[in-house]
């Protein structure tokens, strides 16, 4: 699904001008508010077994989870009470350091009791994790990758926006299909060996 659109000297020596910065992208105006916190103020049990399969069962696990929302809202069950640091959302693609990493991991007792039975959290999970955190201060709100929302959900590249992605500031882009679209990726990859840039022509870009 994610391709490289930058050499490997190019994308080491970003981070080494960049180093100790956490690359999190962040979706500002949904913070805590509307339709996303139903993703995790109520338990959605069947959360693994929707949109997995298709046929009759499917849609009997779709009726059941729209029973229990109703039931819980009836109920006022709120799940965020649990939760002492303010949800946050953003895309589930990003570029942190080992440390973060390891701060992660650390916590994981406390991200399964949050996110537990919640919707879609791994769209939640590592922002509301880090803004409680001090790494929050070395966040940059981007996930460096060349993603098109406007042609898709998201959009899969194909051969005509080889240009598009060559010249783009980002160091990776997504999505890429081998099965249905596999020249671009044939193209990018034939692009990135034959590029070859010296280390000053690179820090002098960024």
């Amino acid at each position: 699904m994610d391709f490289p659109l930058k050499t490997q000297d190019e994308i080491n020596c970003f981070f080494d001008l960049y180093k100790g910065c956490e690359f999190i992208k962040f979706d500002w105006k949904t913070i805590s508010s509307g339709a996303h916190m139903d993703r995790i103020k109520y338990y959605h049990f069947f959360q693994e077994r929707i949109g997995r399969n298709t046929g009759h069962i499917t849609s009997l696990f779709i009726r059941a989870e729209k029973i229990m929302l109703q039931m819980q809202r009836k109920l006022n069950i709120d799940r965020t009470k649990r939760i002492s640091p303010d949800i946050y959302k953003g895309t589930n693609w990003f570029s942190i350091t080992h440390d973060l990493a390891l701060y992660v991991v650390s916590r994981s007792r406390e991200i399964k009791k949050w996110f537990r039975w919640s919707l879609c959290a791994d769209e939640l999970f590592l922002h509301t994790l880090v803004m409680a955190s001090p790494y929050k201060e070395n966040i940059v709100d981007d996930d460096l990758r060349e993603i098109d929302w406007n042609r898709g959900e998201p959009y899969i590249f194909t051969e005509e926006d080889f240009d598009l992605l060559v010249n783009s500031k980002d160091l990776f882009a997504r999505k890429f299909s081998c099965k249905n679209n596999p020249k671009i990726v044939l193209q990018l990859e034939e692009y990135l060996r034959n590029t070859r840039r010296d280390i000053e022509s690179i820090e002098a870009k960024m």
